[in-house]
């Protein structure tokens, strides 16, 4: 159970900026996220909306996770030198994503298995904000959703990352994953200090082009972009482009 802080901002400041006090919560939340104070699912419970939702946000405002060209070249290179039958976890904010587009079928073509801790599955399924996203994730028979058993980490991790994404993280440890499918860079970061592979969206669908998965990467990345709020700067895009 967190506790809370109260910041109290004048009502004449909120008026001269057209904002309600929910609105600047909002905003705090998106500044926190793009100075890297905050990870994206902390600061979507800043702004008191999903991680989904919030991710739509980012997207409208040209905003997105903190990937880089190296990010890019380092995911490509462990997914190019992986076997196919992979045993991955994904977060929330992945699998929404490619729910979003219609394209879960590149994770099943890429990978052997996606597990899912019950923290992603309440997210996206039970809570999931769009029913047709939520059913096709509940109806994908790649997704298998998994308890995890280390509430302590879970619950460490929990304070930089959110519930669902901590889940992922411990998830992966527990079960000895390939790899861990998510774009959180403060997450995937303390995912790779306790030795665990870390891959991002941009990553999945270099690979999926370099296989022949997708004719088109200029149509998904904008269908991602509109559909999902996953924008990505234009040098990451030109690599996956090709």
């Amino acid at each position: 159970m967190h506790g809370t802080s109260a910041i109290e901002i004048p009502s004449d400041i909120l008026d001269a900026a057209g904002l309600t006090a929910r609105d600047a919560k909002l905003e705090l939340a998106v500044a926190l996220f793009a100075n890297r104070r905050l990870s994206m699912g902390r600061a979507s419970e800043l702004a008191e909306l999903s991680a989904g939702e919030f991710q739509l946000h980012l997207g409208s405002r040209y905003l997105g996770a903190h990937y880089t060209v190296k990010d890019a070249l380092q995911d490509k290179a462990i997914l190019a030198a992986s076997s196919l039958g992979m045993i991955v976890v994904a977060n929330g904010s992945l699998l929404m994503a490619m729910a979003r587009i219609g394209r879960l079928d590149l994770l099943r073509s890429l990978f052997g298995q996606v597990l899912v801790p019950d923290a992603v599955w309440r997210e996206v399924v039970e809570a999931g904000p769009d029913k047709a996203v939520a059913s096709d994730l509940a109806c994908a028979s790649l997704i298998e959703r998994r308890t995890i058993l280390d509430l302590v980490s879970v619950e460490y991790l929990g304070h930089y990352a959110g519930t669902s994404d901590a889940e992922a993280v411990v998830l992966a440890r527990e079960t000895n994953a390939d790899c861990v499918l998510m774009d959180e860079w403060m997450v995937g970061s303390a995912a790779e200090s306790i030795g665990l592979t870390v891959v991002g969206l941009v990553g999945v669908l270099m690979e999926a082009r370099e296989r022949g998965l997708i004719e088109d990467a200029d149509e998904i990345i904008d269908q991602l972009h509109h559909k999902a709020g996953f924008w990505i700067s234009e040098e990451v895009r030109r690599l996956v482009t090709g």
